[in-house]
């Protein structure tokens, strides 16, 4: 009976070795695909800029099974961080396929597409991490333009950092919950769709303070705190404060008419 309970200790031993054996194998497979996939990104990127598309265009092709086959759950993704991988790869692709983007875009594109698959394995360490001085610098020649009141300037620097924070974008929102993504988004889309508003006088402040506040945020790599949105909240009033310079506007432009057909 002795014998038989050993027997069976010893089975279940092996058994278990095995089978943690096998989840090791398996994981560490799973990463080699990976490394294999950032190697080919890097592939991309460096044909893209040397303007060997048809290259680019070849290794781009190989990765597409591997991406849409690969265990996401492996490398501690979901199924919204699957979606921006596969959003980067058809943009990747469209860049590629596309006869009349200029050369600038399509490098941009490698970039973006570089960065996120590289956040993939380094996690702690991404490739993103060290644009960190160069768009926070341009964020901030942004911020200055305001100040002065030159909206000439402002327009044009607030569309060279948002062509430049476009690479960073979606590597930055890996492992990110969809909420933490939409806020982000929407402050961007609500500050660019009201740039022309949101030049004059202090108005801007605010946007500016909440999105150097979360860019730096996501540079730090810090967790987002579970209070209520201050990007949200700044929405909310922007919007009013839009609602009301353009409420003050049509009248400043009635009263112009007015006078003038007087």
């Amino acid at each position: 009976m002795h014998r038989r309970i050993m027997f069976l200790f010893g089975a279940l031993f092996l058994l278990s070795f095995a089978m943690t054996t096998d989840a090791t194998i398996a994981a560490e497979n799973d990463r080699e695909e990976w490394v294999h996939l950032h190697v080919q990104a890097e592939d991309v990127l460096r044909d893209v800029t040397e303007k060997q598309y048809e290259q680019a265009r070849k290794t781009l092709k190989e990765m597409s099974k591997p991406i849409t086959d690969a265990d996401y759950s492996a490398v501690s993704l979901d199924i919204h961080d699957l979606s921006i991988l596969v959003t980067s790869y058809e943009r990747m692709d469209q860049a590629l396929t596309s006869t009349s983007l200029p050369h600038e875009e399509r490098v941009r594109e490698a970039h973006r597409f570089f960065y996120l698959i590289d956040a993939v394995i380094h996690p702690g360490e991404p490739k993103w991490l060290e644009t960190r001085d160069d768009l926070l610098g341009q964020l901030e020649d942004v911020r200055k333009a305001v100040e002065r009141d030159d909206s000439v300037l402002f327009q044009r620097l607030w569309n060279e950092w948002t062509l430049e924070f476009h690479k960073v974008q979606a590597a930055m929102m890996l492992r990110k919950t969809p909420s933490e993504q939409e806020e982000l988004r929407s402050l961007l889309q609500f500050m660019t769709d009201h740039r022309h508003r949101l030049v004059e006088g202090d108005e801007a402040e605010p946007f500016f303070k909440a999105l150097v506040f979360e860019i730096t945020r996501l540079y730090n790599m810090e967790e987002k705190e579970n209070d209520p949105s201050l990007i949200s909240v700044i929405i909310m009033v922007g919007s009013a404060i839009v609602a009301s310079l353009t409420y003050v506007g049509v009248r400043k432009y009635k009263g112009q008419k007015d006078r003038e057909r007087g």
